[in-house]
């Protein structure tokens, strides 16, 4: 056996999703955008560098938050506050379970829960986390993991190997419908048989005793540590997670008076606890966990969502929340001496942060399986005609504004610099009158469905060619629009995951927020972006090149392998790149914070975060702990 050495860590992993009606097939197709209000570029600020603090701005009041939660409050001078409260943005849901990973819920997912490994957010290395030590065999397939004795659960329930054999074989199982399960995990021996549920038992991993436990692998996965690392593998309490309901493992059709009791609060190991969560008003509170092994969190947390915070959000959003990720036109602001919103509206007692962040990635892929992208040249076609960059600065849509020219953005290793694709009407003719599918006379058709507050604006920039030059019908339907952009009705959400489930999805778009240093972490996705039914000849040849790249020990090596994989994709047009995300993160930060360090990835950590509650503009409703 020999000691496995660390690699940067996968955290986290954002799926939005399309599917599609071709040439008379009835396909949903279901296509998202990020949701966060700002406005991306990689344009830098002049005099705001990463980490620097400029701009305090203390002279005025602050208008306190109605946390729309039914916590008590203790007011100040009836007792002295041990820990201030910080008030944050929720994004779109809020939900209990990391196997029904999304990013809006990630703050939940990384502050209650911890996982074997976890990542430093400045050096982008593994470290280990609830694993003491763990060895690895010489052929990479059998790992040997020591759990820390000394970790409780937040209610003070000692964890045991026992919890990571039930957490790693629970978000396998089918009806969890993980979307992250076989790329995180299906290496596992035994773990196909789960997934399919053929086995309750994962026959890989073996308890050795309550603080040691052994995982086998059918293949060597060299990334599989980091693995480990993302909120999907969260370790949970057994007893905990059979309390809890049943409703929140589909939170999109819930009832809207779901609310959770006391007694099936979620438990973790993580720094912060969960006090109450209306799931309902996308609204949490969370304490400092007080059997937390490490350096545990000294503030409170309320978490709520702006879009259910009432009629007036607009005109309060800036003084409702304690830290504020905002865009570049904030920023400059802030630097002209005059801080305003994107509606013009004076922001008074932040300062401004700026940080790098590690750039996300979105992208167009094609199920290979299904007419009529099983055509090579029906899908360079649409590739050639694509206006990507057309996009850019004019996208309604924040996240698509930052034109990508790959699927592996600057910052992880294997990126390559190309130029940004532009569309090319020869080049998408030449492969159209390859294609069987436009040598007949009947139209091919295309129908688009939109939720998550994408605008239809995005959609015709980006497949606008596709009619005009390709004489497909692109039509969008299905949409209902609401105060913040489109949504879909449920039943068709519904359809969408029958279909991602028995393979018969045939486009997705795609939002990844890569959270270590590895192009596995994007081009392994591949693997399951159709469910497992999903099968072709260039799938298979995919996942054969992924293979030997896991397999392959040597890092640099490894890399260029995936760097190799990216060439495949795109000269295959198994996929499109659509957007990175900018690699500047500039935030607002109240005055009477003071530790707050921004971190690289989606969620920071609060550990050294303090509030001055005897700040003369702290709210004084706040809840005093």
């Amino acid at each position: 056996m020999s000691t496995q050495p660390t690699d940067a860590i996968a955290r986290s992993l954002l799926f939005f999703e399309l599917n599609v009606v071709a040439l008379g097939a009835t396909i949903l197709m279901v296509l998202g955008a990020a949701t966060s209000c700002q406005e991306s570029s990689d344009e830098t600020v002049d005099g705001l560098t990463p980490h620097s603090e400029p701009f305090v701005d203390a002279s005025a009041d602050s208008t306190s938050i109605s946390a729309d939660l039914n916590f008590a409050t203790v007011a100040p001078d009836d007792e002295t506050c041990r820990h201030g409260t910080l008030v944050l943005r929720a994004e779109e849901f809020i939900r209990v379970d990391p196997a029904r990973y999304d990013a809006g819920s990630s703050f939940l997912y990384e502050q209650v829960y911890s996982r074997l490994f976890s990542i430093d957010a400045d050096t982008l290395e593994l470290a280990p986390d609830l694993v003491a030590s763990f060895t690895v065999s010489d052929d990479g397939r059998t790992y040997l993991f020591k759990i820390r004795d000394d970790i409780t659960f937040s209610d003070g329930s000692d964890l045991h190997a026992s919890d990571v054999l039930f957490s790693l074989t629970r978000v396998l199982r089918p009806s969890l419908q993980s979307t992250s399960s076989v790329a995180l995990l299906g290496d596992i021996a035994g773990a196909e048989q789960v997934m399919r549920g053929d086995a309750t038992d994962l026959a890989g991993v073996t308890v050795i005793d309550p603080f040691t436990i052994q995982v086998h692998l059918d293949a060597p996965d060299w990334d599989f540590t980091a693995k480990l690392a993302h909120p999907v593998t969260s370790i949970l309490n057994e007893s905990n997670v059979a309390q809890w309901d049943p409703r929140w493992l589909n939170p999109d059709t819930a009832s809207l008076s779901l609310q959770t009791t006391e007694t099936s609060l979620p438990i973790g190991t993580g720094p912060l606890a969960v006090s109450q969560l209306q799931i309902h008003r996308n609204g949490a509170v969370y304490v400092p966990n007080e059997h937390h092994w490490g350096s545990s969190a000294s503030v409170s947390v309320i978490q709520r969502d702006p879009y259910v915070a009432g009629p007036h959000i607009a005109e309060s959003e800036f003084n409702d929340f304690d830290i504020i990720e905002v865009g570049h036109e904030v920023a400059l602001s802030f630097e002209d001496g005059q801080p305003t919103t994107f509606d013009g509206d004076p922001i008074e007692g932040y300062r401004i942060v700026a940080s790098s962040r590690v750039s996300d990635v979105s992208f167009l892929v094609f199920n290979t399986a299904v007419a009529p992208y099983e055509d090579v040249n029906f899908r360079r076609a649409l590739s050639s005609a694509a206006n990507i960059s057309g996009l850019g600065l004019l996208a309604s849509s924040p996240a698509l504004r930052n034109s990508a020219s790959g699927l592996i953005p600057p910052g992880i290793r294997g990126y390559v610099e190309r130029p940004v694709h532009t569309p090319d009407r020869a080049a998408a003719e030449r492969a159209a009158n390859l294609s069987q599918y436009f040598q007949t006379q009947e139209e091919p058709r295309l129908s688009i469905h939109i939720v998550d507050r994408l605008s239809p604006f995005d959609v015709d920039m980006l497949t606008g060619n596709w009619s005009g030059w390709l004489g497909i019908n692109v039509g969008m339907v299905g949409m209902t629009e609401t105060s913040v952009g489109y949504s879909i009705n449920s039943d068709q959400i519904e359809d969408y995951q029958r279909k991602l489930a028995d393979g018969t999805l045939q486009l997705r778009f795609v939002e990844v927020q890569p959270t270590r240093n590895s192009p596995e972490e994007i081009l392994g996705l591949f693997r399951n972006l159709f469910g497992p039914n999903a099968d072709s000849p260039e799938v298979r040849e995919l996942n054969a090149l992924l293979d030997t790249a896991a397999a392959e020990a040597d890092a640099m090596k490894r890399t260029q392998l995936y760097a190799d994989i990216e060439a495949y994709i795109l000269d295959r047009a198994l996929a499109i790149p659509i957007a990175w995300g900018s690699s500047t993160k500039y935030e607002l930060v109240r005055e009477w914070i003071s530790g707050y360090e921004p971190s690289r990835y989606p969620s920071s950590a609060f550990k050294n975060v303090t509030v001055d509650t005897s700040h003369p503009n702290y709210p004084s409703d706040r809840p005093c702990r």
